[in-house]
């Protein structure tokens, strides 16, 4: 007698087949640093809506492909080393998809490539600089018998990191759109000084995760003030941002300082999920929601300029 079908096994079916897929998807998503390079070119978007400028879309789809070309190098540099993360699902999955990230990397490039020429030249000044830190920050130069990058500089990671993306979020569309002299613009300096602290306080998180895995002499902030120490670093980092962004908003956006709540909102939710933020902690809240807290921000300053 053949097996009677119930009516729950083909919808049992199709709810496995779509958890399958997703979770095919997921690791192309995120481990390919899709996910990232999204959000830091969302940050690109949030500089336009936030100095009045047009939308620079030549500079958000750069950043987006440098972005991608930038993390995916670093985390192919580092898969070769014995003592780098034994146990991280992300270098596990690069490791069996090396094929993958290679041709990732090459499409990434050539796509960049092909932005820039659409770029004011003018940027130059600080994609080379920009370019020269990501580099070393991965490979470093040889001291000896040891090969040492920026990253290897106790304390340094983290602000090095910070410096590029406001580089890339800030500096480059405000320079591609109004030229290198508006560097020296007290509201240019400002949000410069703003989205540096920002930046800082989202990435911290990272090292908190980072710590089984960091080797003692890297001497991360973390592990030098401890979890608890970093959390409190990167929320009096984010406090800073805020006071900031609201100064800023006083100064040169006086109607929109009748939104601040929707500032003080995402202050708030970014600041709980620091709070929150564990090394034990699933690597989805950190690779996909800690690098969202990106794309909150973006979505607050559209709310904060189109309500104002």
């Amino acid at each position: 007698m053949e097996p009677v079908l119930s009516w729950q096994q083909p919808a049992a079916f199709c709810q496995s087949h779509k958890k399958n897929k997703l979770k095919t998807l997921k690791p192309i998503f995120i481990y390919s640093n899709v996910w990232v390079s999204f959000c830091a070119a969302s940050l690109v978007l949030s500089t336009s809506l936030l100095t009045g400028n047009p939308p620079s879309f030549q500079a958000i789809f750069l950043v987006f492909f440098s972005t991608v070309f930038a993390y995916n190098f670093q985390r192919f540099g580092k898969i070769g080393k014995k003592n780098e993360k034994p146990d991280s699902p992300i270098h596990r999955w690069i490791r069996a998809n090396r094929q993958h990230v290679v041709a990732t990397m090459v499409v990434s490039a050539l796509c960049a490539g092909i932005c820039l020429w659409f770029l004011n030249p003018e940027i130059l000044w600080l994609l080379v600089p920009a370019g020269l830190l990501s580099v070393n920050y991965t490979i470093g130069w040889m001291f000896g018998k040891k090969q040492v990058g920026l990253r290897d500089i106790p304390a340094l990671k983290i602000f090095l990191i910070a410096l590029v993306w406001t580089i890339a979020t800030v500096a480059l569309p405000l320079v591609h759109e109004e030229g290198i002299l508006t560097l020296s613009e007290n509201e240019t300096l400002l949000l410069i000084a703003e989205r540096f602290m920002f930046v800082v306080a989202i990435t911290l998180p990272f090292d908190i995760r980072d710590l089984p895995y960091d080797e003692p002499e890297k001497k991360t902030l973390p592990q030098m003030l401890s979890d608890t120490g970093g959390k409190m670093l990167a929320l009096l980092f984010l406090a800073g941002s805020a006071v900031l962004r609201f100064f800023h908003a006083g100064l040169y956006g006086c109607d929109m300082c009748n939104n601040h709540w929707i500032y003080g909102l995402l202050y708030l939710l970014i600041g709980s999920m620091i709070a929150l933020a564990r090394k034990n902690r699933k690597e989805t809240y950190f690779s996909f929601w800690m690098e969202a807290t990106s794309l909150f921000y973006t979505l607050a300053a559209g709310a904060w300029v189109f309500t104002s």
